[in-house]
């Protein structure tokens, strides 16, 4: 017996793994267009809002995971588009092409908003210009980004195609301590207004993170120290007063 299970997540998966129960022989192979397949939904608030810093944290299973307990052929990436119950064909497309350096380049200038899924401290260390920090294809789905154009592996200096990659520093609050004791900095906080109203640091400047491209004549030049609860705002922010010419660093 084969069995084809279109959506890998919730009612799909469970019949995947109840199909594996009653038939043990069988070949069960499930598509699910998402990179996601098995994780923990009521976690998502807590990751979104920075008290889950670890995405990883949320993910129960994987394709390589399932495949190791139950056998089961789970390929991310397919969307199905139609199904032939007479011929038991089901007709698929995949969701994201392989982009090169002048493809990504293309984009890029085109004004298209290109992804860098990498961690947000390997993202400050170098990227390509015009690139953006993201979390995940889920992420992405979640605030209406649901189709990929196309997909790039490999390294920055491979992307960027010979120009020169963006970057910049990361510290501790540790750091920035020790920096203010020596010299005058800007210090961003770039937290929700409920977050600061909780807490801040004496000093700082709150501009949350999305009204900073509307309000970023309002940080003065010199050095900036940006942070948030957990980095990633704060990478996030760090990449708009890069590209806007201001020195960062994000905390």
């Amino acid at each position: 017996m084969k069995a084809v299970v279109v959506g890998g997540v919730a009612g799909g998966m469970s019949f995947a793994a109840r199909a594996r129960r009653l038939a043990e022989d069988a070949e069960i192979v499930v598509l699910e267009r998402d990179p996601y397949v098995s994780y923990a939904n009521c976690g998502l608030p807590y990751h979104l809002g920075g008290e889950i810093g670890d995405r990883d944290a949320l993910l129960l299973h994987t394709p390589q995971s399932l495949a190791e307990s139950l056998a089961l052929d789970v390929r991310t990436g397919p969307e199905v588009l139609a199904i032939d119950p007479a011929r038991r064909t089901v007709a698929v497309r995949e969701l994201t092409a392989h982009a090169d350096a002048a493809q990504l380049s293309a984009r890029i200038a085109a004004g298209e908003w290109v992804a860098d899924l990498r961690s947000r401290q390997v993202f400050a260390a170098g990227h390509v210009r015009g690139s953006q920090v993201a979390a995940a294809q889920r992420d992405l789905a979640r605030i209406g980004i649901d189709h990929l154009a196309g997909a790039a592996d490999g390294t920055p200096q491979e992307w960027a195609g010979g120009q020169p990659l963006e970057s910049f520093p990361v510290a501790s609050f540790a750091d920035l301590a020790a920096v203010r004791r020596h010299r005058p900095v800007t210090i961003l906080d770039v937290r929700r207004a409920l977050e600061w109203a909780g807490s801040r640091l004496d000093g700082a400047l709150h501009i949350p993170l999305q009204d900073l491209r509307a309000r970023i004549g309002e940080v003065p030049g010199g050095e900036i120290w940006v942070h948030c609860r957990s980095g990633y705002r704060a990478a996030d922010a760090g990449l708009s007063l890069v590209t806007g010419t201001a020195a960062a660093r994000a905390a």
